[in-house]
């Protein structure tokens, strides 16, 4: 599964900085947001990330990825049908 077209969100403190993190998202075609929004895809937390937004993704039925797994997503090629 692809991040194309997905609408994403980082928290917590990741492997690299953040702004890479999110311009290497926007790269594959993904929609990076900065706020916390119901209409989320998936929200990857990194290390310390804020247990109030895993609480409303869960809420909302946001998927929640760690950053391996986004990472494993950010180098797939195939699409989610």
């Amino acid at each position: 599964m692809s991040i194309e077209g997905k609408r994403i969100m980082f928290t917590g403190t990741c492997s690299k900085k953040r702004y890479e993190m999110e311009n290497e998202a926007r790269l594959k075609g993904a929609i990076v947001r900065g706020v916390f929004s119901k209409l989320l895809d998936f929200l990857v937390c990194c290390e310390k990330c804020s247990q109030g937004k895993i609480q409303k993704a869960k809420e909302y039925g946001i998927e929640i990825i760690d950053e391996a797994e986004y990472l494993r997503r950010l180098n797939s090629k195939n699409k989610e049908k």
